[in-house]
């Protein structure tokens, strides 16, 4: 008899496992922990390849330029141009010759530094100490610093020829107006052109401090060596201080119309307001909500109405993007500048039929299939998992989010997604950008 309720029981798990039920193992083995310094630390181990992704994250992103606009990026920028003992050709010679990969980024939040190395010690603990030396004793020389600075303005010069970009920038500036989030990630030419070698080494001095720090690893690393590594980077660093919450609020939305003549061959349209964090119990059913309607891609409700049944565009959609202090909902496309007029009110009309009414049982249920079966190849590939601990990591979310994700959306119903849109999307409170030839309309 004991025999045979094993076997039941046996027969019984290997069901629900097979259905995706209570025995489902979580999307990510995720080990967290703090460094000696105070540092977070979350490692994933993946040792199917010999590899391991390295990301140093610090929350010195442009929301922390301050009056010196861009200087989070130049710094960013200007880490790897030389350190007190190598030359940038020879820093880049050393990643090279042991096959690794070292980038910057810098977003409104963050500053990202990143490492991708083979794990046998032959190339990994030279990789390492490179990145160390990166990290603890960039030279921010004075012909250096310059030679970025205008790498920067050649990327501003760049941008300001690209209707979609400055759409983007104008809209944040109408939506965010005081925030430091109104400014773009690179800065602006005026402020870029006045920043200086020791402007760069004061905001490095401040911001890049194990306080400030996280970091993410993924790869073919036993925990005792993930530890040892972190141990590693975070002793790397001067303890220093976290940089203070950012205080300033953002003003709730005017509806208004900004246009801007800018000689593009179609009209670029941005429309939006203020959207929704991921710690908001709304977060899930917004995310199906926005999905349905127009972050569907070629089948949601936006591109098939504005592009496929008007002929409007060539594509339209929206987006919902979480930051640390705020966050946006917005609507992009581009038209033949004739039809910008009709594409605006177009769109304008379907959300207030959307928000009026919500999606439908269909729209629902493949919205739910989709995103939930989507949802392992967005976590397949270490670069894809160390990208999504980031997320956990910035953003201090459960080191279970992407079950609970699951879970919640499993559970979620019709009348969950149409609360929610109505709760937090105001289609009467759009700011709307269109940058392009409006004398044309």
């Amino acid at each position: 008899m004991n025999r045979l309720i094993k076997l039941l029981l046996s027969a019984v798990g290997l069901l629900l496992s097979a259905q995706g039920l209570a025995v489902d193992k979580p999307f990510l083995d995720i080990q967290h922990w703090q460094t000696q310094k105070g540092i977070p630390v979350y490692f994933v181990p993946a040792p199917e390849l010999p590899m391991l992704d390295v990301l140093i994250g610090f929350y010195a992103g442009s929301s922390r330029d301050g009056k010196q606009l861009g200087i989070a990026a130049l710094t960013t920028n200007s880490l790897a141009s030389g350190t007190k003992k190598h030359s940038a050709d020879a820093i880049a010679e050393q990643f090279a010759m042991v096959g690794a990969q070292f980038n910057t980024d810098v977003s409104k939040d963050l500053t990202i530094i990143s490492l991708r190395t083979l794990t046998n010690p032959a190339y990994l603990n030279p990789a390492v100490t490179n990145l160390i030396e990166v990290l603890q004793q960039p030279s921010f020389a004075e012909s250096e610093v310059k030679r970025e600075r205008d790498n920067l303005l050649a990327l501003l010069k760049y941008q300001q020829q690209q209707p979609n970009v400055m759409a983007k920038q104008t809209f944040d500036q109408l939506l965010y107006q005081n925030h430091p989030y109104a400014n773009p990630e690179v800065g602006r030419p005026a402020t870029v052109a006045k920043l200086s070698h020791q402007a760069v080494r004061q905001f490095y001095k401040q911001y890049y401090v194990a306080q400030n720090a996280l970091i993410v690893m993924v790869g073919d690393q036993t925990l005792a060596q993930a530890k040892a590594l972190a141990e590693q980077i975070s002793n790397s660093l001067p303890k220093g201080t976290k940089a203070p919450a950012i205080t300033a609020k953002v003003p709730k939305v005017q509806t208004q119309l900004k246009e801007i003549k800018f000689p593009a061959e179609q009209t670029h349209i941005m429309m939006g307001q203020t959207g929704i964090d991921y710690t908001s119990p709304d977060f899930i059913p917004l995310t199906v909500g926005n999905y349905i309607f127009g972050g569907r891609g070629l089948s949601s409700m936006l591109f098939q109405e504005i592009r496929k049944k008007r002929g409007l565009t060539y594509g339209a959609y929206s987006q919902l993007s979480p930051l640390l202090y705020s966050n946006s909902f917005t609507i992009t496309l581009a038209t033949r500048s004739e039809q910008a007029k009709a594409a605006t009110k177009a769109t304008q009309k379907l959300l207030q039929n959307y928000s009026l009414h919500g999606p439908e049982a269909k729209q629902l249920a493949l919205a739910k299939q989709f995103l939930i079966g989507n949802l392992p190849l967005q976590l397949a590939g270490n670069s894809a998992i160390a990208m999504a601990l980031l997320k956990i990591a910035a953003y201090q979310l459960p080191l279970n989010f992407y079950d609970n994700y699951k879970i919640g959306m499993e559970k979620l119903d019709l009348p969950d997604v149409h609360k929610a849109w109505q709760q937090h999307i105001q289609p009467d409170q759009l700011i709307t950008v269109s940058l392009g030839h409006h004398d044309q309309q």
